[in-house]
């Protein structure tokens, strides 16, 4: 079985990648929002299997990290940021609530369990998603793409077109269903017409939660 880390959010994960890809196996993924590249890592493990991949960070200390946990891993790890404006963009550093969105920033101020967080402003390298990974040369139809950008994920999806690059699993933070997140009606619909964009592409969704959604495109669906 594929050892996902014990922070790992989603406790059945293994299971879903063994019934998709087999055990052992071999792909590629995509993870937009790495933190460490080990905490609540969704692809730490197929990393440790010998997958290739790409991890995202735009925080350098975190960056850092990532780097040192997957040195002997076949992965790239980009220091930047996933967003529509290519160039230097300010971010909102609060350990791993860190986010591109100001908005986000003040709902997590509001909320209980994330108030202990003190943010701040800082700078960071921003890229396109479809610019990043034609530079980086990532395949089409790679096998995972997971984002994690708190409060960004509409935003990352207008930087690349499902229909060209087609991963064939997503794992995407969607926070539409979260109790803390419902009197934002705006942000609660922005991340429902993404959950809908995502399905007019032809994905299905085979797991969720209140914060994790996994979709699998439907003519691999098992």
């Amino acid at each position: 079985m594929y050892q996902t880390p014990d922070t790992c959010q989603i406790e059945n994960l293994s299971d879903i990648y063994t019934k998709y890809f087999g055990y052992p196996s071999t792909g590629y993924f995509v993870e937009v929002g790495a933190y460490d590249g080990d905490f609540v890592s969704n692809t730490s493990c197929l990393a440790d299997h010998g997958w290739g991949g790409l991890y995202i960070e735009p925080i350098d200390a975190h960056y850092q990290k990532c780097l040192k946990r997957h040195k002997d891993n076949d992965v790239t790890v980009a220091n930047v940021a996933i967003g529509l404006e290519e160039g230097e963009t300010t971010i909102y550093y609060g350990d791993t609530l860190t986010t591109l969105d100001r908005e986000q920033m003040q709902r997590y101020r509001e909320i209980d369990w994330a108030q202990h967080i003190s943010f701040s402003e800082t700078t960071c390298d921003q890229m396109r998603l479809d610019t990043l990974m034609r530079k980086i040369e990532v395949p089409k139809e790679f096998d995972v793409l997971v984002v994690d950008v708190e409060g960004k994920e509409p935003e990352v999806f207008e930087t690349f077109e499902l229909d060209e690059w087609k991963p064939k699993i997503l794992i995407i933070e969607l926070e539409d269903e979260h109790h803390s997140f419902q009197k934002y009606e705006g942000h609660i619909d922005e991340i429902k017409k993404l959950r809908e964009y995502i399905k007019s592409k032809g994905y299905v969704e085979i797991f969720k939660d209140y914060i994790n959604t996994v979709f699998v495109r439907e003519e691999f669906k098992k």
